[in-house]
């Protein structure tokens, strides 16, 4: 950034941080730092600079709901500028298919994050929360078995910790209280979107080339329970969804996953075979001694 700009910008959001929260201060800084840098000055930015900043970040994975974030955000920078800029009217909703993490994928994650974050995606892989959810969740809302979880449109649910290891991580962590379990700056609550960041350094660290994110563990969250014969209805009160049509929508996208059958079938091939061979040799033995017995007579 020129002087000028910097000086601009800094104003911008020091006028922010006094009036929001330091989670909208770090968002908006940071939406507005890879607008310049991909558009450059403000003074030169136009209503195309901003439609190909958002066209960038729906070609880096961003989903409609973040880039209407930063929309948003854009807005109310040109705002406070006086900036007299016109920006798209919407962003249109896609319904593209998330990527589904693996199992394997998501212990690789999961041992390659760092410090607090481990239990951040163990919440999302062995419990099915949202990235949302991990964030507004507080040790008092977490007992020796279960976790009360608020959902959307403060909606609330129990959740079962039915796993081993997920139960350990709560036992090492637990603060208490009002604190947040996974907890941002000076303990405040963790920055929206924040967590899709701690998943992309994870992947890297682990070499590993798809791009996940809260929503692809999430989907393997289901994605391991209907392998191992969950019944869509528990499925449906473990993750929270409102109406079971939605849980059926996850099912059907991963009907047509050719590695999610394969996987499906595993367990099958991992149960112990009858030795065929004796089988077979004792038949063929059997066969004989009635030919033979047939000859004599």
């Amino acid at each position: 950034m020129n002087e000028d700009s910097t000086c601009v910008i800094d104003d911008w959001l020091y006028q922010v941080e006094q009036t929001r929260a330091d989670s909208t201060h770090n968002l908006y800084k940071s939406v507005i730092e890879q607008l310049y840098d991909y558009g450059g000055d403000p003074g030169t930015w136009t209503a195309q600079t901003i439609a190909g900043f958002l066209d960038r970040c729906a070609e880096r994975g961003n989903q409609a709901s973040t880039r209407r974030t930063k929309l948003g955000v854009i807005r109310a920078f040109l705002s406070d500028m006086n900036i007299d800029l016109p920006t798209p009217e919407s962003i249109p909703v896609t319904q593209s298919s998330p990527v589904t993490a693996t199992e394997e994928e998501m212990d690789l994650l999961i041992r390659h994050a760092d410090g607090k974050y481990r239990l951040a995606l163990l919440l999302m892989a062995d419990a099915g929360l949202t990235e949302s959810e991990v964030r507004k969740l507080r040790w008092r809302d977490v007992s020796g078995d279960s976790l009360f979880v608020y959902g959307p449109a403060s909606k609330t649910r129990t959740v079962p910790i039915i796993t081993r290891r997920l139960a350990q991580a709560g036992e090492a962590n637990g603060a208490g209280g009002d604190e947040f379990v996974v907890p941002g700056r000076r303990g405040k609550m963790l920055a929206r979107g924040y967590l899709n960041y701690v998943l992309r350094g994870a992947c890297a660290r682990a070499g590993m080339e798809r791009r996940l994110t809260a929503r692809s563990v999430r989907h393997g969250f289901v994605a391991r329970a209907v392998r191992r014969g969950v019944p869509a209805k528990a499925i449906q009160q473990a993750v929270g969804h409102s109406n079971l049509a939605t849980t059926d929508r996850y099912l059907a996208e991963l009907e047509g996953d050719a590695d999610f059958v394969r996987r499906s079938f595993e367990p099958l091939w991992e149960r112990e075979a009858p030795d065929v061979s004796q089988n077979l040799l004792e038949q063929q033995g059997r066969r004989m001694g009635a030919g033979e017995g047939r000859l004599a007579g």
